[in-house]
């Protein structure tokens, strides 16, 4: 196993005033039939990772072929230890809940070496609880 210094992890923190770390939960949901019931049973398994978001640029999106007027993307940093990142890569989750907004994730590279992945995703749906406190 290669050892590398996680120097996101090292600025990441430092920086936390500008971009805080926040909880990012990663869910999977499964389905299995059964011949002996009507009813499917359901399961639920969720990870729970520190991680940033932060805006995409937008020229970096449109070479690589994305189209900027559907989605509001962002790139996000996910700060895990190795248990962590192969528990995300089984339950081969693509959404995350950040803040009660669900994300979509797009694209990811993967730096197993120094514990963390950076992804890009997409704005999916956005909780409309927090908008009702204002009123």
């Amino acid at each position: 196993m290669v050892q590398g210094l996680n120097l996101h992890q090292i600025a990441g923190s430092a920086l936390a005033f500008v971009n805080p770390w926040q909880e990012m939960v990663f869910t999977k949901t499964s389905t299995i039939w059964s011949p002996d019931s009507r009813v499917p049973q359901t399961t639920t398994e969720e990870v729970t990772v520190q991680g940033k978001l932060q805006p995409a640029n937008l020229q970096t999106l449109s070479e690589m072929g994305y189209t900027l007027r559907e989605y509001q993307y962002y790139r996000v940093y996910l700060n895990l230890n190795a248990t962590q990142l192969d528990k995300l890569r089984q339950l081969g989750s693509d959404t995350f809940v950040c803040n009660g907004d669900t994300y979509r994730i797009t694209d990811k590279s993967d730096w197993q070496q120094n514990g963390w992945t950076e992804a890009y995703c997409y704005l999916d749906s956005v909780d409309n609880k927090q908008g009702e406190d204002n009123d």
